[in-house]
């Protein structure tokens, strides 16, 4: 029975002592990501340029432009909804993306690439 006992918790402490940290880290922007945003609401946008949904955030950080556009590389169909209020975590890398099409009523300097690490709808 002792050794059984023993087992189990050696069983349980390598089971929890290899979980991933799972929390995000705006500090852990790397590579090319640009800057990271925390638990910030924005609205989701079908950007027909792109032939997609993005997340448009109002923009604190510059005066030039008062949003800023996240086109995410994976979103849960659930979320691709124009107009849905979701407040989200990612990180932001410089746009890649080529347009079908050119969106006078958007700047390429306003569109970012984003990796969301968690959405949910506000």
């Amino acid at each position: 029975m002792k050794r059984c006992t023993q087992f189990v918790f050696m069983i349980l402490f390598v089971l929890f002592s290899s979980c991933e940290n799972n929390s995000f880290d705006p500090d852990n922007c790397v590579d090319q990501c640009l800057f990271a945003m925390e638990d910030v609401q924005g609205e989701v946008i079908y950007m027909d340029c792109f032939n997609a949904f993005g997340v448009k955030f109002a923009n604190t950080t510059d005066t030039e432009y008062s949003f800023v556009v996240g086109m995410p590389d994976v979103m849960d169909d659930v979320y691709k909804e124009g107009g849905k209020l979701v407040v989200v975590s990612a990180y932001f890398r410089p746009n890649t993306l080529q347009p079908d099409f050119p969106d006078p009523s958007f700047n390429e300097d306003q569109i970012y690439q984003m990796e969301i690490f968690s959405i949910q709808e506000k």
